[in-house]
């Protein structure tokens, strides 16, 4: 915004508009428009999530007027050890294996069976190993 506001004067001469005052100060344009952005935590622990997933669950506050007056920002988690295999099935990446090798990490029968499908794949990397 600083370089729009020194260049203003030229600008203006060649048809660019000079910032308002509030353009200027907040270094956006009435004009602009924020990308929407959205936090996402992948756990990539094998035990289920214990901690909160909410701000308000990390605060001792109660009083509903305070909570009232206050944002409470969640959590959007990614647990393995929490989703259904059905829900991690849905990834459309190697996340997929990722989510199901972590979930199934400390359970060899059920590692074993969602590696059964895989085999042609980790077969290389399999062999000489016993599940």
């Amino acid at each position: 915004m600083k370089r729009k506001k020194e260049k203003g004067e030229a600008f203006a001469e060649e048809g660019w508009k000079t910032p308002s005052v509030g353009e200027f100060l907040s270094g956006f344009w009435v004009e602009d428009r924020l990308v929407p952005s959205i936090t996402v935590t992948v756990f990539f622990g094998s035990e289920k999530w214990d901690g909160p997933l909410s701000l308000f669950e990390m605060m001792d506050v109660s009083d509903p007027e305070v909570l009232a007056c206050m944002d409470n920002y969640h959590v959007r988690l990614i647990a393995p050890a929490q989703m259904a295999d059905e829900e991690i099935m849905k990834f459309q990446s190697n996340m997929r294996e990722v989510m199901l090798f972590i979930k199934y990490s400390k359970d060899k029968e059920n590692l074993s069976r969602i590696l059964s499908p895989m085999r042609g794949v980790f077969g290389k990397w399999s062999a000489g190993r016993q599940m």
